[in-house]
């Protein structure tokens, strides 16, 4: 549960496309975090919930490794209490 803001971190082993986006319960993107080529590294988002209702928001990482291809694909779940 958070607060009005929270931080999502995510470490890349090798260059790579991520893309990060928000939902809600309904499966309505709420917010777009990342949309961007990253090299290797550790990297943070904040997910920002001053302007939106209390309740479950799921965030939705998809990593497109740039020598493989190979994609790898995460969602997880955020509370938002207000």
């Amino acid at each position: 549960p958070f607060n009005p803001r929270t931080v999502i971190p995510y470490s890349i082993k090798r260059s790579a496309f991520v893309r990060l986006f928000a939902y809600d319960i309904l499966g309505r993107e709420s917010q777009k975090l990342v949309e961007s080529h990253h090299m290797a590294g550790e990297y943070e988002v904040d997910f920002m919930g001053k302007f939106s209702a209390s309740g479950v928001y799921f965030y939705r990482m998809e990593i497109t490794d740039d020598i493989s291809r190979q994609q790898y694909t995460e969602t997880k779940k955020m509370i938002l209490i207000k």
